[in-house]
Parts: structure tokens; C-alpha cells; sequence
């Protein structure tokens, strides 16, 4: 690029960043991606990798980091980093944890039945629609129904069901990937227990989270994580908060938006049942040199019984913000 046209791109993203447009990807995330509409808001899923590609409002930006969707999975079953919102299931790790096809303890990669389906479509409706995945060498099967509801909020159930001959103790967990731009912001109050895979992740994530303001909520600036490898942290909030994660992103009519996703408030004991199984109710993994930024929430996990399910439903909302202030979190 010569020095005229650096000018010149320098200026039109100026430009855009002013007028508060977004230089994102385009709606459509995918040719064959399953989209819906309802008063100005939007979501697009790709049942082909089992995955959430979309949620925004009509005109951006897309609050759901994405990559590189005409990618096949890798033939292998290693894995295939989408980005969108994912559904996996906890516990990862430990006696409870993923399994590979012979039953041994595999914590990485995830099973690709459970990480990238495929899915089918087996409801729609016209603000709504079920994906359901395989069976997965767990003997757990997802579905999941996303509504949209208003102009600002939608919800997300994911249903684990036991379709093995023995029962089950997993739960829900939901990844969103952030872009290396954005920032997110944890509800983590006083008295939060805040944890890692280890020592060394919890001071790197700690390096970038903020003081808390007076309602608990705490930014992560992520441009700031500058170091190599991932870091894994855990965010377990006082009984009765709700258990909420949000990621900012720029772009769109009103010049920015907060994606808050909520889940109702855990008792004592299903956070300390989620800890000891190496988990926790709200999570962040950060690896910069990837990229690859997560934003997870975990529900309460659960025995299942054979031909049982258990179902946790995650609200989400927009929130107009041009800048990532959390004055304008509830």
C-alpha cells in the first residue's frame, strides 16, 4: 500500500468510527446459515458446525466473533476454532469430565459430535428455531431453541439429554467468542471468588481486570493481554447475584452495544458442586496469540437419569453504548 492510499484508508475508518458504522462482517455470515428477524434485531446459526454465527441488530455489528466459516473441520476430529456461540457441557475435566470413543479421559480436544454437531433443524418457527445435535461418546445429546423476543432481547435454552444406559452429572455450558478489539465485563461483587487453571493465570487476567464499580461489574481490557498461551479464570458471585457475563462491541446505529447474557442466580451449593468439579459459574479464556477470547457461563450441573434431560435458559439483551462504560449495565 503506498502512502496516498494509507491516507486514504486512514481516513475513511476515521470516518466510520465517527459516524459510529461498522467496518464488521456482513449480516449473511454464511450462504447456508439459518437466519431470522423480529423488530430489528437478528441471529443466524449454522447447523453444518453446530453453532450460533449471528446475533446483532439488523444493521451490525455482529456480536458474535466469527472466522473463516468456509473452512471444512479438520478430518482428524483436532480442533477447528469457528468462533460464534458454541454449546459444550461441563465438567471438562476429572472423574466427570470428556472422554475420548475408548472411555479414557481426554480433556482436549472436545468431541467433535459435541463441539461442531453437525446439527439438524428440527423446529422453526418465525421467531424461533431448535437445533438439535448427535449423540455425543458421552451419551449426551444437545438441543437448542434461540427466540427472538423484542428489539433487544432474546433467550437461549440448551437441554442436555441422557440417551446412555447410566446416568449423567454434566451441565450447560455456553461459549460466545469476543474479537481482539472488544471488551468484556463480569459481574464479579464483593465477596466473588475469583480462580484459574492456576497461579499464573489468575495474575494474567487479574492484570487486566478493573475495580469493580459500586454493582459489582468489572472490565477486562483485552488489549492489554499480551501474554503467549491461554489463561483460563472462573468468576463464582455471592448467592443471589445473577450469574451474567457481557461483551462490548463497536459499530451499528447507536455506535456500539453491550451483549449481556444472564442466567439466574446459583444457591451455594450448585456453585460449590460447579468448583470442586474444576469449573465455575461465569469464566473467561483469554489467549491473545491465537486469537482466541471467550466469554462463558456455566448452569448448575445436574444428575441425569437415563432417557432424563436437564435445561438452562440464558437471556440475552442488547444494550445501546457508544463507549464500554458499564453505567449503562443493569
Amino acid at each position: 500500500m503506498d502512502s496516498r492510499s494509507a491516507v486514504r484508508e486512514t481516513c475513511l475508518l476515521t470516518a466510520l468510527a465517527l459516524c459510529g458504522c461498522t467496518t464488521g462482517p456482513d449480516p449473511v455470515t454464511h450462504d447456508a446459515a439459518l437466519r431470522l428477524e423480529h423488530a430489528g434485531l437478528a441471529v443466524e446459526a449454522l447447523p453444518s458446525i453446530d453453532r450460533l454465527t449471528y446475533f446483532g441488530t439488523t444493521d451490525g455489528p455482529n456480536m458474535l466473533h466469527v472466522e473463516s466459516l468456509e473452512r471444512a473441520p479438520a478430518a482428524d476430529g483436532s480442533y477447528t476454532f469457528f468462533g460464534g456461540c458454541y454449546s459444550w457441557f461441563s465438567p471438562q475435566n476429572g472423574p466427570l469430565g470428556w472422554t475420548s470413543a475408548a472411555g479414557e479421559p481426554v480433556a482436549w480436544p472436545p468431541d467433535p459430535l459435541m463441539d461442531i454437531g453437525p446439527a439438524r433443524v428440527s423446529g422453526r418457527a418465525q421467531r424461533a428455531f431448535t437445533l438439535d445435535g448427535p449423540v455425543t461418546l458421552s451419551g449426551l445429546q444437545e438441543s437448542k431453541t434461540f427466540t427472538l423476543i423484542d428489539n433487544a432481547t432474546a433467550s437461549l435454552s440448551y437441554t442436555l439429554r441422557n440417551q446412555s444406559a447410566a446416568p449423567r452429572i454434566a451441565g450447560p455450558w455456553i461459549n460466545t467468542s469476543v474479537e481482539r478489539q472488544g471488551v468484556i465485563a463480569v459481574r464479579a461483587p464483593e465477596g466473588s471468588a475469583i480462580y484459574g487453571w492456576d497461579d499464573t493465570a489468575t495474575d494474567r487476567v487479574r492484570s487486566i481486570l478493573a475495580q469493580p464499580d459500586a454493582r459489582g461489574w468489572s472490565l477486562l481490557n483485552l488489549r492489554d493481554a499480551d501474554w503467549e498461551g491461554g489463561a483460563k479464570v472462573w468468576f463464582a458471585p455471592p448467592p443471589g447475584t445473577p450469574i451474567e457475563i457481557a461483551v462490548w462491541r463497536r459499530g451499528g446505529r447507536a455506535g456500539g452495544y453491550w451483549l449481556l447474557r444472564s442466567l439466574p442466580p446459583m444457591s451455594a451449593e450448585e456453585t460449590a458442586a460447579l468448583r470442586d468439579a474444576g469449573e465455575g459459574p461465569v469464566a473467561v479464556y483469554i489467549q491473545p496469540d491465537a486469537p482466541i477470547i471467550e466469554a462463558e457461563l456455566y448452569a448448575p450441573l445436574a444428575t441425569i437419569p437415563p432417557n432424563a434431560s436437564h435445561t438452562a435458559t440464558e437471556s440475552w439483551r442488547l444494550i445501546s453504548a457508544r463507549e464500554p462504560s458499564t453505567a449503562v449495565l443493569p
